[in-house]
C-alpha cells in the first residue's frame, strides 16, 4: 500500500485517501455482473477484442453499471494474458481497481495526472 503524503506529518487528509480507496474498492468490486465478465473474458479472444476496442459498449450491452466517475480499459499482453481495470477519479486522485491474468486482483492509488 502507498501513504499518498502532502506532508511528512501524517494528517487526517492522509488517512481520508486511504479509507476512500478501500472504499472504491469495496464498490467496483460489489459491481453486478463483474465476475462473470472476467469469468466470460477469460474464455473469449474475441470478448477480450470487443473490450479492448470498446469497453463501454460491451458494458452497456450486459446491462452493467461502473460506478461513477469510472472508466473501464481491457489491455492484452503479449504472452496471451489480459487485464481490466475500473479508473475512478476523485478528489484530485485516481482510484484503479482491476484484475489481470498476470497478478490477480489489484488496487492502487495516487494523485491524477494532467
Amino acid at each position: 500500500m502507498s501513504w499518498p503524503f502532502t506532508t511528512f506529518d501524517i494528517a487526517d487528509k492522509d488517512f481520508a485517501r486511504v479509507i476512500l480507496s478501500h472504499e472504491i474498492t469495496v464498490e467496483v468490486a460489489r459491481t453486478a455482473g463483474l465476475l462473470s465478465l472476467l469469468n466470460d473474458l477469460h474464455g473469449s479472444v474475441a470478448l477480450r477484442q470487443r473490450m479492448r476496442l470498446a469497453p463501454d459498449i460491451v458494458i452497456a450491452e450486459r446491462g452493467m453499471a461502473i460506478p461513477r466517475r469510472g472508466s473501464v480499459s481491457m489491455r492484452e499482453f503479449r504472452n496471451g494474458g489480459w487485464e481490466l481495470s475500473i479508473t475512478i477519479t476523485a478528489d484530485g486522485y485516481a482510484f484503479i481497481n482491476g484484475f489481470s491474468t498476470e497478478s490477480g486482483f489489484y488496487s492502487a492509488h495516487h494523485p491524477e495526472l494532467v
